[in-house]
């Protein structure tokens, strides 16, 4: 027996119409005004953090509040990336954070300029980043290199042991090395890549890069990621097959 389709309401969001419509379970039966995925008295958005809503990217928050949330809501494209670079670091405290540490250094791509307080505050981080903003080379793509001061009582390993722990049994945040990182290979997929490097030296830095297609992980599949989680389904249930 056919179980019936979930009825969603689609918002001006890269992709979203793709990704619901080949999804198994999901029934496109109108429009909302914004960027957001509606169903049954709920809704999924990408924004920033709201009260009495869970925040953040999927795979660094805990299931349990999504699932038993009305409204989630996940970082804009910009801050996702950011989000990917800098979240398992900020967390387990490895980035120098006093008076004499110098800023964090976001050099996005492809993105339009976007006011990333409130998503670096969600993660831990409340002092200085200096971001810059410039084309991309890739239409569709986007990407983020980050340079990170690093507190110096952290080895290497445990840098890419809290980047492996975070995302190491993800669908859509894949570690490459920086000799592999080839952005193209994340167009039209809901799927980011990132790379890591440490510079070890008296004032050691972290350098994290990432990229991710506007209509997959840093839009449309982003909202059904979270949908699909909200319903308890496989977290990859319509999300198997890129945008052609």
């Amino acid at each position: 027996m056919q179980t019936a389709k979930l009825e969603v309401l689609c918002g001006q969001v890269p992709g979203l119409e793709h990704w619901v419509s080949v999804h198994p379970r999901l029934r496109r039966v109108g429009s909302v005004n914004d960027r957001s995925l509606e169903f049954g008295g709920r809704a999924v958005a990408i924004g920033e953090p709201e009260e009495e809503a869970p925040y953040g990217l999927p795979e660094l928050m805990d299931n349990n509040p999504i699932v038993c949330a009305r409204r989630v809501v996940v970082p804009t494209p910009a801050a996702t990336l950011a989000w990917i670079a800098l979240g398992p670091a900020c967390k387990a405290g490895f980035v120098l954070a006093d008076e004499t540490s110098p800023p964090i250094l976001l050099r996005f791509a492809g993105l339009e300029r976007e006011d990333l307080g409130e998503a670096l505050r969600a993660i831990g981080w409340t002092l200085g980043t200096q971001a810059e903003w410039r084309g991309g080379s890739l239409e569709g793509v986007a990407s983020l290199e980050a340079l990170v001061p690093l507190d110096d009582s952290v080895q290497p390993g445990e840098i890419a042991d809290a980047y492996d722990e975070a995302f190491g049994r993800s669908f859509f945040v894949r570690r490459v090395s920086p000799c592999e990182w080839l952005p193209h290979r994340v167009l039209g997929t809901p799927r980011a890549e990132y790379w890591l490097e440490t510079a070890p030296s008296s004032s050691p830095m972290l350098r994290v890069g990432a990229a991710a297609d506007v209509r997959g992980k840093l839009g449309g599949a982003q909202l059904v990621h979270s949908l699909n989680v909200m319903c308890g389904w496989e977290e990859s249930t319509g999300l198997e097959e890129p945008i052609p």
